[in-house]
């Protein structure tokens, strides 16, 4: 018996987490907060490539 998939389900299920988190830690929110608190410079954070997070954040929300 096959079950059927809804792949727009998913999709957004995997969409959500990573958009949530970036408003989270963008300096609208709480970035500035959490960039203080952990110690970390802003021209560090500048210097880090985004999207690797990014599409990293997307992948591990999709297969969890």
């Amino acid at each position: 018996m096959v079950l059927p998939f809804n792949f727009l389900a998913v999709l957004v299920a995997a969409v959500v987490p990573t958009v949530v988190g970036l408003l989270w830690y963008s300096p609208m929110l709480f970035g500035t907060a959490w960039r203080i608190n952990s110690g970390q410079s802003e021209e560090r954070l500048r210097s880090t490539n985004v999207a690797i997070f990014l599409i990293a954040s997307l992948l591990l929300s999709f297969f969890v």
